[in-house]
């Protein structure tokens, strides 16, 4: 009778032990592929005006997201992700605003500042679409915005053959690149395309 106890706490242990690793690697894919969290102060990008490259002009996004039927096809753009940091060293937080669009599956980055609480654009990212300068990551670090995009030396925006980093900083009230891109592997992510970062509550 004690072994059958002994046994059964044993297994509980186990089983517990079991689904907190679980949950960790769980949580810890998330993190990797998932584009950051917005806050509460965020919302107001989820809810303006962007100029999309994909739609040839101006897009009024809802909840982070427009759809429409343009030019005979369906045209999706989103905010998928919003991220804070000093990019302009005034010891204030810029906003980085990173899209995506399909189709063509065109990624853009907006950089804004903010005046009397108020968003206002300060530069934009060129855009890329697919493996032809696609952003895949950006982040900002030590007063530099780094960008990851994909690149390829086809016209082929499903194959990507390596990354490049870009690294710029602001200077003399404008984004400068400091250097060139550094090219490395490309190690695919896991195949869902980005989506839209939620309302915050």
């Amino acid at each position: 009778m004690a072994r059958l106890v002994w046994l059964n706490h044993f297994w509980r242990l186990a089983f517990g032990l079991g689904a907190m690793l679980w949950l960790d690697v769980c949580l810890s894919a998330g993190q990797e592929s998932r584009p950051a969290q917005s806050h509460a102060a965020d919302a107001v990008f989820l809810n303006r005006s962007y100029h999309s490259d994909c739609a040839d002009g101006p897009v009024s996004v809802r909840d982070g997201e427009f759809h429409e039927a343009r030019a005979g096809r369906d045209l999706h753009f989103a905010v998928v992700e919003v991220l804070r940091g000093d990019l302009t060293g005034d010891g204030r937080d810029e906003a980085i605003v990173r899209t995506y669009c399909e189709p063509p599956r065109t990624s853009q980055a907006f950089v804004f500042t903010f005046v009397d609480g108020q968003p206002a654009l300060l530069s934009e990212l060129e855009s890329g679409s697919g493996a032809m300068g696609g952003i895949r990551r950006i982040w900002i670090e030590d007063r530099k915005l780094h960008v990851e995009r994909l690149w390829t030396d086809e016209i082929d925006l499903n194959t990507p053959k390596g990354i490049e980093l870009e690294t710029y900083r602001w200077h003399h009230g404008k984004l400068e690149m400091v250097g060139e891109p550094v090219r490395k592997p490309y190690v695919p992510d896991s195949p869902q395309k980005p989506s839209p970062i939620p309302t915050p509550g």
